[in-house]
């Protein structure tokens, strides 16, 4: 009986190892397969000790055994680390000292040293136990109990209490168990159970191996995907402890949190949306809170998600503010036409000036629905690129365009002689282009006048101006485009100026209004230099 139950655990141990050799891919097949392999040359040996009838073959038998033994806690370690992925990472320089102590006892046990096994009772082929056999014997339970506790970890923690877990903290508690009540003799045994305790060991992990696939989902792997994912997330993650501490956090989080004092403030009263200055620029934030809870309660907090929403805030924003431009012009305007229709209809004296309002009005919608389609363009690009663009040249390229199509119009233009270059949306000339029209178009002289001027301002910035000599931006417009939103009090006159205003936005710039001497206004567009946006 005896007998069958070591080929039997050697059968086991020696399947197991095979299989974890075939998963070698698995960054813990190795450890398993040494470890297995160990077992079943121990129970091969501890075999030969049993039955072997000379005595002393038997004593070179128990010899070999040791020497099993001894490494047999070095691999269950190493196996637990790599599985679990807990604990530190099994570099060459600590598999060599978590090797020093199994070594010394092998080279003790090859030798049959008496600090090993020193002889009992005068009999030379009868072994006690020498001081060094339990320095191996605390040795072997501390690295045994520290890969039970890396398992039993993995369990407590783990959401969906994996049966793989329980699996391998049965296989492990069976044999090493059974060897501590040998070794201390609370149990009077005939001999020593560990190497059947290992028959358990094999048994379950090849029936996790064959039922359950342990090879198919390590831990390590899946904490790995996890850490990977939210590592490489867009949106900050942070975990808070239940009085707002700071526990954890990913990347971008952590640069959120270094770069913005005052982002520490908002996590402790969370709002759902908080608006920042991020490197000069506002930026939106969405909050998200969760709560989580593990070891039943023991340990608990609350995850954070931060997503910068400020491109999809601005999208809206932009589209409301298209919406109502269009209905309020379009409102107005075909009030004016219905108006004028009705009195031709009743006045046929009024049809020569009621039609030429009328023609002004519909151009006017014409234009509108222009100006509508080219904005609804410009927000609904996926593609928008930021590009290095000397403005000066930029700025003379579209000057030289407008009076192509304007020759009525006088353009002054003054560029520096050095190049100006900045970072900028490629629909930067979209802007200047409307600019350059509301210029014109907004006088009531037949000769306007323009001014364009391209200006470095020190090293960090270049500065575009456009003045004209018409009557002027009224003020409520100039709020709106400031705040970057209208109200059904403050309602902006045209599309023009909102692109202007949202592509330079893009290029992390301002747009200013001024008043032009004698008059008119001055529109000054400021934009930061490249090697200055680098350095910011």
């Amino acid at each position: 009986m005896v007998a069958a139950s070591l080929l039997a655990a050697v059968a086991l141990a020696v399947g197991v190892a095979v299989a974890a050799v075939r998963e070698r891919a698995v960054v813990a097949g190795t450890p398993l397969a040494v470890l297995m392999l160990l077992v079943a040359a121990w129970c091969v040996s501890y075999g030969g000790e049993l039955f072997a009838a000379d005595a002393v073959v038997r004593r070179r038998f128990s010899h070999v055994s040791l020497v099993a033994v001894a490494y047999v806690p070095v691999a269950w370690l190493v196996f637990a680390v790599e599985y679990t992925g807990r604990g530190p990472r099994v570099t060459p320089r600590l598999a060599v000292a978590l090797l020093v102590v199994p070594t010394v006892t092998a080279a003790l046990a090859v030798a049959g040293h008496p600090l090993l096994l020193a002889p009992a009772d005068g009999d030379v082929l009868t072994t006690g136990r020498g001081p060094w056999f339990w320095v191996h014997a605390a040795y072997s339970y501390l690295l045994l109990g520290a890969g039970t506790v890396l398992f039993v970890l993995m369990y407590v923690v783990s959401s969906d209490r994996s049966r793989h877990a329980l699996a391998v903290l049965a296989a492990v508690a069976v044999p090493w168990m059974a060897n501590a009540l040998f070794l201390s003799g609370t149990v009077d045994l005939p001999l020593d159970p560990t190497p059947f305790g290992f028959v358990v060991t094999g048994v379950v992990l090849t029936v996790s191996l064959a039922e359950w696939g342990l090879f198919d989902s390590l831990p390590v792997a899946r904490e790995v995907a996890r850490d990977a994912v939210i590592e490489t997330m867009d949106d900050g993650v942070v975990v808070l402890s239940e009085d707002g501490r700071v526990l954890d956090t990913n990347r971008v989080a952590e640069d959120l949190l270094a770069t913005l004092d005052s982002f520490d403030d908002h996590l402790a009263n969370l709002p759902t949306e908080v608006e920042l200055t991020r490197d000069g620029e506002r930026r939106r934030y969405e909050l998200r809170e969760s709560s989580f809870e593990h070891l039943r309660g023991l340990v608990s907090g609350r995850l954070v998600t931060i997503r910068d929403v400020t491109r999809t805030y601005r999208h809206q924003q932009r589209l409301a503010v298209l919406n109502r431009i269009l209905r309020h012009d379009l409102r107005n305007d075909l009030n004016v036409i219905q108006g004028h229709a009705e009195l031709i209809a009743t006045d046929p004296s009024a049809t020569a000036d009621s039609s030429a309002v009328i023609r002004s009005k519909a151009t006017r919608l014409v234009d509108l629905a222009t100006k509508v389609r080219e904005a609804e363009q410009t927000l609904g690009r996926t593609d928008r690129l930021v590009t290095a663009v000397d403005v000066g040249d930029l700025v003379t390229e579209r000057v030289t365009e407008a009076r192509r199509e304007r020759p009525f119009a006088e353009f002054a233009l003054d560029v520096p002689d050095e190049p100006v270059v900045v970072q900028s949306s490629d629909l930067l000339g979209v802007a200047l282009d409307n600019l350059l029209e509301n210029a014109v178009i907004h006088t009531t002289s037949l000769s306007p006048t323009v001014e364009v001027a391209v200006r470095r301002v020190g090293d960090s910035a270049v500065e575009v101006a456009v003045a004209d000599y018409g009557p002027g931006i009224p003020p409520q417009e100039r709020n709106v485009l400031v705040d970057g939103r209208e109200t059904p009090l403050e309602h902006g006159s045209g599309i023009g100026l909102w692109l202007v205003n949202w592509i330079v936005s893009e290029s992390r710039g301002t747009v200013s209004f001024g008043e032009n001497d004698p008059t008119g206004s001055v529109v000054t567009l400021r934009l930061p230099l490249a090697n200055a946006r680098e350095r910011s």
